[in-house]
């Protein structure tokens, strides 16, 4: 008999987990669910702990594939907001990219917050290329730091009594309260998440829903309205975006309990190209349980003046401190774009010829691939054949109508312009005026062009690294 009852007890605890896993949807509306999920969430939740997972996948067009980068990313920590006027915050943050042009490079810390102060940790961190010199990181590796920070920039924040937070947070939740986030949801089944039975929804990003909601919270706080060239800026910013997502609710207290959402936007040919993909998965745990956030007393406040004292100077040429161009030197040369002279210096008044300045171009958007010879009359197999054979084969660079190319020669202004933005794939259209004037119209566009310079204006060393900078930054 005992064997008999005990398989009837497994066999009804197996029907029953198979109608817990197989739940009957709740009678409330996905839509509405979903809202009063979001709105008890921040309502009702002071403590809560996290833990978020997220890859992200950058794909540029295909002619700067090179450039791609792959990102994980893992954050766990605590919020503890039961006072708002001091809210405490602990984040475990753990970073890892893969970078086509420079390899894995990875970044390891802590944040902590309490009393409005901001403590930092870092554990590990790769030098990103150059961009982020070791010899700035290495003093601040494995101890306590406290953040300054900037004066004013609470000011705004600290004017707002607990009772002006309180309604500002009951203004939010009822503009989300009447605001359909996601659309064509569907209900998947009973799952648990950390423990808690939960409805699990999936649905797809509502733009209409999103730009209704940063509206009204822009009219509401702002005290104006969002232009239209605002408006029309963030529909189109949405028209790249294709966001599937998924929910679970609790199914006692109506909290949300976990989002995984799943991001793909491709960006327009005009605006550049390329496409991004991404996705994440964001657990809530131990809602409004006491989290332990424990703030480091043997911090130190880190003196910003002192970290930029460690940059300076960052490249070995002593005729570059103070100069003009010194920072886009700096950029160049940390890249490996350009080296100084056998004397040590960088001599950026030099004017630069067009071997060199080839050469330096190609360097600076195709690194390491520069092969040929033998493509003009007067270029063979010297030390910049390579280089002007290869932006020749691109397109980069042309001859002169005798059919040589006059390495030699210096580089004027316009034609140094010429040949950066053909480097980085700009086309001219021919309009009848001067050969160059769809260059310069779209070097001013980009933020590229130099004022005060002049068309005919011999190009010095300084300036090109300065042009090579900002179409840098600017691609």
């Amino acid at each position: 008999m005992k064997k008999i009852i005990s398989l009837f007890a497994v066999i009804a605890i197996t029907v029953l987990s198979a109608a817990a896993t197989f739940a009957a949807e709740p009678e409330l509306g996905a839509e509405e669910l979903i809202r009063e999920a979001f709105q008890n969430f921040s309502t009702n939740v002071d403590t809560v702990k996290m833990n978020m997972d997220m890859t992200v996948s950058i794909r540029p067009p295909a002619e700067f594939e090179d450039e791609a980068i792959d990102f994980d990313i893992a954050l766990s920590g605590a919020v503890d907001s039961t006072d708002v006027e001091n809210p405490r915050l602990s984040l475990l943050i753990d970073l890892a990219a893969d970078i086509a042009e420079i390899g894995p490079q990875v970044a390891k810390g802590e944040i902590r917050m309490e009393n409005e102060l901001v403590y930092v940790m870092l554990s590990e961190i790769s030098d990103f290329g150059g961009e982020v010199p070791t010899a700035m990181t290495d003093p601040y590796i494995g101890q306590w730091w406290i953040i300054p920070i900037p004066e004013g920039a609470l000011t705004d924040f600290g004017t707002l009594t607990p009772a002006d937070l309180a309604a500002q947070e009951e203004k939010v939740n009822e503009i989300i309260g009447r605001t359909d986030f996601f659309k064509d949801l569907e209900y998947i089944g009973s799952e648990k998440v950390s423990g808690v039975d939960t409805w699990h929804y999936s649905g797809n990003l509502n733009n209409d829903g999103i730009i209704s909601f940063i509206y009204e919270v822009y009219t509401e706080f702002e005290d104006s309205t969002p232009t239209e060239a605002e408006v029309a800026e963030l529909e189109e910013a949405l028209e790249m975006l294709d966001f599937a997502v998924d929910v679970w609710i609790g199914q006692d207290d109506i909290i949300l309990r976990r989002v995984l959402g799943t991001a793909n936007v491709v960006i327009p040919e005009n605006e550049g190209g390329g496409e991004v993909d991404m996705e994440f998965d964001l657990t809530y745990s131990a809602l409004n349980e006491p989290v332990d956030i424990e703030i480091p007393e043997d911090a130190t406040e880190i003196d910003l003046s002192a970290l930029t004292e460690d940059l300076s100077p960052r490249v070995p040429f002593p005729d570059v401190a103070g100069q003009e161009y010194e920072e886009a030197i700096e950029f160049v040369y940390l890249r490996g774009v350009v080296d100084g002279y056998p004397d040590g210096t960088y001599k950026p008044d030099k004017q630069i010829n067009r071997a060199e300045f080839t050469k330096i171009i190609v360097e600076a958007v195709y690194p390491g691939q520069a092969t040929g010879s033998n493509c003009f009359p007067d270029v063979k197999e010297e030390w910049f054949a390579p280089y002007v054979c290869f932006a020749a084969e691109k397109g980069i660079i042309d001859g002169y109508p005798d059919g040589t190319f006059r390495p030699a020669d210096y580089v004027n202004y316009v034609e140094s312009l010429k040949i950066i933005m053909e480097a980085f794939g700009f086309e001219a259209v021919e309009d009848g005026a001067a050969w160059y004037a769809p260059y310069l119209e779209e070097a001013k566009a980009w933020g590229i062009h130099i004022q005060g310079s002049e068309n005919a204006e011999l190009i010095s060393r300084g300036k090109m690294a300065e042009l090579i900078m900002r179409t840098t930054a600017g691609n």
